[in-house]
């Protein structure tokens, strides 16, 4: 705690000067999130640190850190930003009014509880008042520990309390003296998840440097005899050999491999035989493993090979009403009261027992006066307690449509709702959702409310977005017509040719292609005007088009009294038939207007081959055009590339 001697003879910033600073010069006080936020950048935690420490997506604490760049940048009339924020902080001088407005507010601290705040992020420290035991799961736990090659398996929703039994378990391991290890899986880079070799050589590397040994994976890891055994045989003759006491290995966030199902089956089943090793094995008995993850296992295996199968299984349940009682005893809360039963009753109605969203409220209404009245009247808008917590689950959904579909309908369904086992599965490692017997629900109101509330924002934005997309087609397809025939143009000619001809070449069937071009012999070119040739031009493309009869032959402006006319799938008589169908309604058409019309057309047709270019189609087109110009009005001339 800073003292008043600190606040005016300091001449560096401390985190908690900055934090006061802010919320003294700002409209309201910082919320718990922006503290950590601020916290962590003071350490000079990454973005992605700061992620992994307090469960949120890294995308959104960059706005809340950037809202406070911003906000700091303004008050202290320079520019901050995370790189510099510490730095410049701490040699910042306070002004005298500065220091007058934190003067007061740490006299004003002084009449607070003697109780502390604690952060309601991440783990419950080992020695906080707050931790809520939910008995047997700690007792079971401990006891499992200590049993040779023990497995205790942990699974809940984010933000459950698996970090904080986690935290217990490995002190309790390290009361015993035993050795510890920790690894997340959160920590990996996707590389390395995508080869077993990798992850395992990682693994082997972790473990080493955690128990300050140099790693000596060439000695241990052989070609011919692959990754699991080398893995086994490292762990068993270099690790296990040099311990004398007990080894517990922590598995974190073991659900983020489940979307590497090949890499997750093996690494699951070597697990699933360390632990068999050490029913055989006295080396083996010192091993004790831990696996924590958030979601049911969606991974294929084996009864006789998988980890979840053995061992202690411990869901971690949400508090019961007695223990929300006990929390709020404990933040000087009288609850045990009937008044205080009725409060108790209506967290639990809005929130169920989620071990978070409980502790967040208590946290507001202990350290930041807020009633419990105002808490749920505002708990699911954008002013609530609860709107980071809230908008960090908006962000993640955005990225995920199908997702926020499916859960759009939970949140509108009066009764539970049946999804697919694969959406059951992301909803509920979110946290989202419970299952029940008849399909799933809304894990606590909250969720309902402020989804709904969402909801008619969410159909506007859809509809905007079905709009924009619809707009952006429109706009995407004029860039390919014509403006006057309403046929495709050059471009869109040139992209079409390419993608048939692509298509073509895979399923090496012909490609045909006709080009005509058109004159006028009565018309004085020197005089006739763009649009008048324009408006012929444009009567000639529907002749075009009553020629061709599937959807996929494409009919384009070629170049100013040019079209050409892609035919997939169509060989040489076929392309042929319709170039003289094309020729004789064109001469019919003509002889009504007496325009002195000239008509010549040009046909080829091919195979396409790979080491073939496009080009190679076109000037055959092109050659047969000009034979056609050639021989005089009126003429089709073929050029078939065709095997006989």
């Amino acid at each position: 705690m800073i003292t008043s001697d600190l606040l005016t003879d300091s001449l560096s910033m401390s985190i908690d000067e900055v934090i006061r600073l802010l919320e003294v010069s700002g409209p309201k006080k910082l919320t718990p999130l922006q503290e950590q936020v601020l916290r962590l950048a003071w350490d000079g935690s990454t973005y992605s640190q700061m992620a992994i420490a307090l469960h949120y997506q890294e995308a959104y604490l960059k706005n809340i850190a950037s809202a406070l760049w911003q906000e700091l940048s303004v008050l202290l009339n320079d520019s901050i930003t995370k790189t510099n924020f510490a730095d410049k902080l701490k040699s910042y001088l306070l002004s005298e009014q500065q220091q007058q407005r934190l003067t007061t507010t740490f006299n004003t601290s002084l009449v607070q509880p003697s109780v502390s705040p604690e952060s309601p992020y991440g783990p419950v420290p080992l020695n906080s008042i707050y931790y809520i035991k939910r008995p047997p799961i700690e007792e079971l736990t401990f006891m499992e520990l200590h049993k040779p090659g023990g497995v205790i398996r942990l699974k809940a929703p984010s933000k459950m309390g698996k970090s904080s039994l986690l935290l217990r378990i490995i002190a309790q391991a390290q009361i015993a003296d035993y050795h510890t290890i920790q690894i997340d899986f959160k920590e990996i880079d996707q590389s390395i998840l995508k080869n077993l070799d990798k992850l395992l050589r990682w693994l082997c590397t972790v473990i080493s440097r955690q128990l300050s040994l140099k790693p000596m994976l060439n000695d241990y890891w052989g070609e011919e005899t692959g990754s699991k055994m080398n893995c086994s045989v490292y762990l068993e003759n270099y690790i296990l050999s040099h311990l004398e006491q007990p080894l517990v290995i922590s598995f974190c966030d073991l659900h983020y491999i489940f979307a590497y199902p090949e890499i997750a089956s093996n690494l699951l089943s070597l697990l699933r035989f360390w632990h068999e090793k050490a029913q055989q094995s006295n080396i083996w008995q010192k091993i004790r493993l831990i696996l924590v993850h958030s979601t049911e296992i969606y991974i294929p295996l084996r009864f006789n090979e998988s980890p979840f199968n053995i061992g202690l299984p411990i869901t971690i349940p949400e508090f019961t009403l007695p223990q929300i009682q006990e929390l709020a005893e404990r933040h000087r809360l009288n609850w045990k009261n009937e008044q205080g039963f009725k409060k108790a009753r209506s967290l639990m109605n809005l929130v169920g027992g989620h071990p978070y969203l409980v502790r967040l409220a208590f946290y507001y209404m202990c350290w930041r006066e807020m009633s419990l009245e105002t808490i749920i009247a505002e708990a699911s808008t954008q002013t609530g307690i609860y709107r980071e917590h809230l908008q960090n689950y908006v962000v993640l959904l955005q990225e995920y449509p199908e997702l926020l579909s499916a859960w759009l309908k939970v949140v509108t369904s009066s009764e539970p709702v049946q999804l697919e086992t694969i959406t059951v599965y992301h909803l509920e490692s979110l946290g989202l959702i419970k299952i029940v017997e008849n399909g799933v629900v809304p894990r606590c109101e909250l969720y309902r409310q402020f989804f709904q509330r969402q909801l008619d924002l969410v159909n506007l934005i859809d509809n905007q977005l079905k709009r924009l997309k619809e707009d952006n087609q429109r706009l995407q397809a004029l860039c390919y017509i014509d403006e006057y025939t309403q046929t495709g143009n050059r471009r869109g000619f040139d992209q079409t040719l390419e993608l048939e001809w692509r298509r073509m070449t895979r399923n090496q069937t012909p490609l045909a292609l006709i080009l005509c071009n058109i004159g006028f012999t009565k018309l004085d070119d020197d005089n006739i005007e763009d649009s008048d040739t324009d408006r012929y031009l444009k009567q000639v493309s529907q002749i075009f088009r009553n020629g061709v009869q599937r959807a996929s032959d494409y009919i384009a402006r070629y170049t100013d009294r040019e079209f050409g006319i892609i035919l997939p799938e169509t060989d040489v008589k076929g392309a042929t038939q319709i170039a003289e169908r094309i020729l004789q309604n064109i001469v019919l058409w003509e002889s009504e207007k007496t325009l002195g019309l000239i008509t010549h057309l040009g046909v080829a047709c091919l195979i396409p081959k790979t080491e073939m270019r496009i080009s190679f189609l076109v000037h055959e087109a092109q050659k047969a055009l000009y034979r056609s110009i050639k021989m005089g009005h009126n003429t089709v001339i073929v050029s078939s590339l065709l095997d006989d």
